[in-house]
């Protein structure tokens, strides 16, 4: 097997490059069994994927930067099983990973080349992919202002999601969406924000889907009514530690294949920190599509 280590040099707030580099090569000494490539532009690392996938190659590709660029490598790598994905973090976010226990484990480059590979779920969106969360409403604007929020001295991580969403909190917080599970469960009403979730973890440290599972075959869906003003201040710091599920007033939560969601009006949709506009989507699981290495230790 070849080790293909793709480093974004934008990912964090400092560019790793020298650093990761220097870990890489002294780890592996005078091997010819890896490969470094260092992202250029947005979209690179699909390209990249796709390209050791074309190989027929076994290559476990490791992702050295944040949550976007490992949802780039997942979506250059879909349908080539000669290929696996490992992600060590040096991103702002680094959600992905808060799924698995002991995630501190993913921060050695020991650990990672030793990981065992397991089949976990990914999430379908049209002609994307998702590997964590997707979502649209509320917390979907919050994502597309995100990158705003990180131009602001200090605001990083957990602090920029958060402040993005009182940005958005400023603005409209209510949307008609008309949300059909499975193809015969249908709601309709007025909704802060709804959920389709493979991992636990978004926006810096956020819980909406507590329950998740990567490898069960099933997206976690929460969906939340519309509330005040008043109402969001409080459900936030719920919301954070994974505690809206007990809300069940406001809180619907559900496991399923498959949520499409229409409205009359566009609104945002954010598909693992990386967002668009559109007024109808669907999420659906598609089981075991990938191989993703973990830390042996942790099992």
């Amino acid at each position: 097997m070849k080790h293909l280590f793709v480093i974004n040099p934008t990912a964090g707030q400092h560019d790793n490059t020298n650093r990761i580099t220097k870990m890489i090569r002294d780890f592996f000494g005078n091997s010819v069994d890896f490969d470094i490539v260092r992202t250029e532009y947005k979209g690179h690392a699909i390209e990249i994927a796709r390209n050791a996938g074309e190989t027929g190659i076994p290559y476990r590709i490791y992702s050295m930067g944040g949550d976007g660029t490992l949802n780039e490598i997942v979506q250059g790598m879909i349908g080539f099983n000669n290929l696996s994905v490992t992600s060590f973090p040096c991103g702002t976010g680094n959600d992905f990973i808060k799924s698995f226990d002991n995630k501190e484990l993913f921060n050695s480059i020991e650990n990672l080349v030793n990981a065992k590979d397991i089949e976990i779920d990914v999430i379908k969106c049209g002609d994307r992919i998702g590997i964590n969360v997707c979502s649209v409403g509320f917390d979907a604007e919050a994502a597309s202002n995100l990158d705003k929020m990180k131009k602001i001295p200090f605001v990083t991580g957990n602090l920029a999601y958060t402040v993005a969403l009182f940005y958005g909190f400023l603005f409209n917080m209510k949307n008609h969406f008309k949300l059909v599970i499975d193809d015969h469960e249908e709601y309709e009403g007025d909704y802060l924000f709804a959920v389709a979730a493979n991992g636990k973890y978004y926006g810096g440290g956020f819980m909406p889907a507590p329950l998740a599972s990567i490898k069960d075959g099933m997206v976690d869906i929460v969906i939340i009514k519309a509330v005040s003003r008043m109402q969001i201040l409080g459900l936030i710091e719920k919301y954070k530690k994974g505690e809206h599920i007990n809300i069940p007033e406001i809180t619907t939560y559900k496991k399923a294949k498959k949520l499409n969601i229409r409205s009359n009006k566009t609104f945002s949709v954010n598909l693992d920190g990386e967002c668009f506009q559109s007024n109808e989507v669907t999420f659906e699981i598609i089981p075991t599509a990938i191989k993703f290495a973990v830390p042996e230790i942790i099992f």
